[in-house]
C-alpha cells in the first residue's frame, strides 16, 4: 500500500496606488510610423509633427470626432484624464490525497481526493474627466 499527500498555499498581492493618464489628440495627420523590428520592446516611432508644439495638440471632448486629412472619420475617441489606482489579491489553497493498493502483481487499486480553494479580491477606482477641460489647451 502507498499513500501520497500534498498540501499547498499560494498568495499574491499587487498594488498600483498611483496611475495617471492624460490623453491629448492630434487630428488630421498622416505619416505616423511605429517600427517594431527590433523585438517590439521599445518600438521606434516617427511622428509627422513636432511633439513639443502645443498648437499641434487638441483636447477633444464629447461630440468631437477626429477626422483624417481626407475628411473621413477616425472613430469617436475623446481626450481624457484618468486616475486609476488598482489593487489585486489572490490566494490559492490546495490539498491532494492519493492511495494505491497493489492487489497482486497484475492489478492495482487506486483512489484519491483533491480540493482547491481560490479567493480573489480586486479594488480599482476609475476616475475620468473629459468635458470639463477646454477644447484647445495652450501653455500659460
Amino acid at each position: 500500500m502507498k499513500l501520497e499527500a500534498q498540501v499547498g498555499h499560494s498568495r499574491s498581492d499587487y498594488e498600483r496606488p498611483v496611475f495617471s493618464l492624460v490623453s491629448f489628440d492630434n487630428s488630421n495627420i498622416d505619416g505616423f510610423v511605429m517600427d517594431m523590428r527590433n523585438g517590439g520592446d521599445m518600438p521606434a516611432m516617427t511622428l509627422p509633427f513636432a511633439l513639443n508644439d502645443p498648437a499641434a495638440w487638441s483636447w477633444l471632448g464629447y461630440g468631437a470626432v477626429p477626422v483624417n486629412s481626407n475628411g473621413t472619420s477616425r472613430g469617436s475617441n475623446i481626450s481624457e484624464v484618468r486616475l486609476n489606482p488598482s489593487y489585486v489579491s489572490n490566494a490559492f489553497d490546495t490539498a491532494k490525497l492519493d492511495l494505491q493498493f497493489n492487489l497482486n502483481p497484475t492489478f492495482t487499486l487506486r483512489t484519491g481526493l483533491a480540493t482547491r480553494t481560490t479567493t480573489w479580491r480586486r479594488k480599482s477606482t476609475d476616475t475620468s474627466a473629459t468635458a470639463a477641460w477646454p477644447r484647445r489647451c495652450r501653455p500659460g
